[in-house]
């Protein structure tokens, strides 16, 4: 279960968050992330479009920062620095600790207030936590733990350029490291966008559906 549009406009902005309104949020999705072109559904307007839009996973890695007193259960005060940054896992709107966040394997239940929370589109080593699941582009999946892949009997460099996807493995009791690695994943955090390449025709009729009408390509 990850983050949805709707989950992350509360944890930025509570006010956001409108029953009146069609999909229960004030605006689109594309007004608080990456000036990001909204699908095809927003073009027609309707509750069950707008709950639709709102309610899609979102596809990048949040941010949970400490930036102020914050309340997370099972770790000291003391530990809870300015700066310190949690992967969020999930959230849970109109509870007591709405928030799941992950560090080191290991999750906490949390309150919103005392974080910043933004996205990272792009991947870097440093969002690779201990206790992640990594694919490579031949689709062997590895362990991550102290800054490398691992599985029984192998180690190797963690590099960016090898990494196909990775998140969180199905965790369960008593499963040895070949058997999570079986398993595959519970959440995938992120995973490589691949390029595709489409005919001009093909680039017309998006454009059309998009604007409803033929579009013509304007030279400078």
């Amino acid at each position: 279960m990850g983050i949805t549009y709707k989950e992350f406009a509360w944890l930025i902005n509570k006010n956001m968050i409108c029953h009146k309104v069609y999909g229960g949020v004030i605006g689109c999705p594309g007004n608080i992330v990456y000036g990001e072109i909204t699908s095809n559904i927003c073009r027609d307007h309707g509750k069950e479009q707008c709950t639709k839009c709102w309610n899609r996973e979102i596809p990048y890695t949040v941010i949970a920062e400490i930036t102020g007193k914050a309340d997370v259960v099972g770790i000291c005060p003391s530990q809870l620095t300015n700066g310190k940054k949690f992967c969020l896992q999930e959230c849970h709107i109109d509870t007591e600790y709405p928030i799941l966040l992950y560090e080191n394997g290991e999750f906490f239940a949390a309150k919103k207030e005392g974080f910043k929370f933004y996205m990272k589109e792009k991947f870097t080593n440093s969002d690779l936590k201990d206790g992640m699941m990594v694919e490579d582009e031949l689709g062997r999946k590895w362990l991550y733990l102290g800054g490398k892949l691992r599985k029984p009997g192998m180690c190797k460099d963690c590099k960016t350029e090898d990494i196909y996807r990775f998140g969180f493995p199905r965790y369960g009791r008593n499963l040895t490291i070949n058997e999570l690695l079986t398993y595959g994943f519970s959440k995938i955090i992120w995973e490589r966008k691949e390029e595709k390449e489409i005919s001009s025709e093909e680039a017309f009729a998006i454009l059309k559906q998009h604007y409803g009408c033929d579009v013509k390509i304007k030279e400078r």
